[in-house]
């Protein structure tokens, strides 16, 4: 020791050189380390939904979920597969052995999954596959507004979200929180009745149309009518303009616009936030493995800067 104290003495310029190479070294290892106050880890177990309106039990059985079963058992390292047939849905769970990668396994699954889709019975929808249970946040944006209807706040929300999926180290963007358009159709049951025509036949004759219907409803004194179409949105002049009936006594035609009120509004989704008292949607990102969560943040600020 006492000669490596000694040579150090001796030759002092490359000694002060070594202790300022390990000095630069160090502050360049602290600023750029990864920190993230909850590190992300890979789940091992997944979770897929499929949708199928309509359908008993036993058909969401035979149609999706043996089929699904099949695809999850089928993956390397499977510990265990466990499924729940309801009405209307499907359910099924999977987990893997420890030691197992499992980003390959579940992108793996996926390619499975999307071609079932390919051959679901029609009706069904696209099934929904979650293996994010132990991924945290890194950054969450609240927004509302006093000025900006639902919507606008939505279309706002997606030209951040877009900018923010472009940050170096952003793994995924998501909106939560927003509110489903829908359209409501007040019949002026009077005018119906002149014109013998019933809510049903109104319904049919808007579902024949080659027009897309949102969900919504139509009203009139007695209860509703819901409609469950959730398509891409039109204007309420589409509405308005469907022929509903011709008059018998002057053969005029007569328009939904001549026997109800049409109107969209927003409908409340199964999460909504609140902010300051207003209604608002929420904005949340997930960083990916090994990021410095304090330079994207500074990213993330300036991109949030820009759109301002």
């Amino acid at each position: 020791m006492s000669r490596l104290i000694a040579v150090a003495i001796k030759e002092r310029k490359v000694t002060l050189l070594l202790s300022l190479f390990i000095i630069l070294y160090g502050l360049y290892a602290y600023y750029y380390l990864p920190r993230q106050e909850n590190p992300d880890t890979s789940s091992p177990a997944v979770q897929i939904v499929t949708i199928f309106p309509g359908a008993s039990a036993k058909d969401v059985e035979q149609q999706l979920t043996i089929k699904i079963e099949d695809e999850v058992a089928a993956l390397d390292g499977v510990d265990w597969v466990e499924s729940f047939s309801q009405d209307n849905a499907s359910i099924v769970f999977g987990l893997l052995e420890n030691g197992i990668d499992y980003e390959t396994q579940w992108d793996k699954l996926r390619e499975g999954i999307d071609n079932i889709a390919l051959e679901l019975p029609e009706g069904a929808e696209e099934p929904q596959i979650s293996t994010n249970f132990t991924e945290s946040q890194g950054l969450i944006i609240s927004m509302s507004s006093s000025e900006y209807d639902a919507g606008q706040l939505v279309d706002y929300a997606e030209r951040i979200k877009a900018k923010l999926a472009e940050v170096n180290g952003v793994k995924r963007v998501k909106i939560e929180g927003e509110k489903e358009r829908r359209i409501t159709i007040k019949i002026d049951e009077k005018a119906l009745h002149s014109l013998d025509v019933s809510i049903v036949d109104v319904y049919n004759v808007i579902r024949a149309q080659n027009v897309v219907i949102p969900p919504g409803a139509i009203v009139t004194e007695n209860g509703k009518v819901n409609l469950q179409v959730p398509q891409e949105l039109r204007s309420v002049a589409n509405f308005e303009d469907i022929i509903v009936a011709v008059s018998e006594q002057t053969g005029a035609v007569v328009r939904l616009k001549d026997i109800a009120d049409i109107s969209f509004d927003y409908d409340e989704g199964e999460l909504f936030y609140t902010k300051d008292g207003r209604s608002a949607i929420l904005l949340t990102a997930t960083f990916k493995d090994d990021q410095n969560v304090v330079l994207i943040g500074n990213d993330v600020r300036a991109v949030i800067d820009d759109i301002r």
